[in-house]
């Protein structure tokens, strides 16, 4: 049985996590859970903010929101950066790596495996975020114009 059979096992589990998960999720649209909960308040949030005289809270509010997703963004292109860098840098990144214990018994396609899993996990979070409704939200709110997508 070879070394990185953990590793198999794992990406198995991720993978059929990851699948899991979005499907649940379409199902528990209606319901009592976080997501929708969190919907509802943001939605409560948006209307007393029009409707409220003094918006200073809601403005610091709203900077902080885009600053959080301005963060996350930026932080998330340069993992992508790197974790691209790492796996397409070819044989001198597996040379200097390679001495690393935790790589010992891991061979050098099971490393780029993982390290694509990572690089694709990363994309995905960063286009679902580009593209999700919350954000959207936030930059129509913040007076930024969000173009939608006609499908």
């Amino acid at each position: 049985m070879p070394a990185y059979t953990l590793d198999i096992v794992a990406f198995t589990l991720f993978v059929v996590a990851w699948l899991l998960y979005e499907q649940i999720l379409k199902r528990l649209k209606t319901g009592n859970h976080v997501n929708s909960n969190m919907r509802v308040l943001r939605g409560a949030w948006m209307r007393n903010m029009a409707n409220r005289d003094n918006r200073i809270m809601d403005g610091q509010l709203l900077g902080n929101a885009l600053n959080s997703a301005s963060f996350f963004a930026s932080s998330n292109l340069l993992l992508i950066a790197a974790v691209a860098g790492v796996l397409f840098g070819g044989q001198g990144t597996w040379r200097e790596i390679q001495g690393l214990e935790v790589l010992a018994s891991t061979p050098r396609w099971m490393f780029e495996a993982k390290l694509a899993l990572v690089l694709i996990t990363l994309a995905r979070g960063l286009l679902d975020f580009i593209v999700s409704p919350e954000a959207k939200a936030i930059f129509e709110a913040a007076g930024f114009t969000v173009l939608a997508a006609k499908g």
